[in-house]
């Protein structure tokens, strides 16, 4: 089940719960958008923490669109996210081609390095810290795995208002 299927599913199922009439046994007179609404806050709020705190789900981002012509290497690089949790970030890079192992790991550095200069960069900008430079803190770059195309699917999307505003 994906993310927006679960969190769909979960507010049709508790909304009512949110709501005032349903503690005076009613739903009359009562709409129920402003408790399906409260239902969806607390729903990004405490559940979302709750699948992360339990290892059932990750935040992940689908980082295409922010990635440049140069870092997708002439279109060798097919697919980058991020995937986080409370313990550590990755970011997963997948490569069109089959290559071989030295190759893949020859633009994993490449990838690398111009990420941390970019980094730095921003961070000059910003005259010290910059969200990208926090971002990319610890950050683990690796490759895609089979594995990941499950974590991602059904992955919580990171919010990214908070990190726009901020900038």
């Amino acid at each position: 089940m994906t993310w927006q299927q679960f969190r769909e599913e979960w507010v049709r199922l508790n909304a009512c719960k949110f709501c005032k009439g349903s503690h005076m046994h009613t739903c009359s007179l009562y709409q129920c958008q402003p408790a399906v609404k409260k239902a969806e806050e607390y729903f990004e709020k405490v559940v979302a923490q709750e699948e992360i705190r339990e290892m059932k789900r990750k935040y992940v981002t689908d980082l295409r669109p922010w990635f440049t012509e140069s870092l997708k290497m002439r279109n060798i690089v097919t697919g980058v996210w991020l995937i986080s949790d409370d313990k550590k970030k990755q970011l997963i890079v997948k490569f069109n081609e089959e290559m071989s192992g030295m190759e893949r790991m020859a633009y994993l550095r490449c990838i690398g390095q111009s990420l941390m200069t970019m980094a730095a960069t921003e961070d000059a900008k910003e005259g010290g810290e910059s969200g990208f430079g926090n971002l990319m803190d610890m950050m683990q770059l690796r490759e895609w795995h089979k594995e990941d195309e499950e974590t991602i699917r059904n992955g919580i999307p990171h919010d990214m208002g908070e990190e726009a505003a901020g900038q």
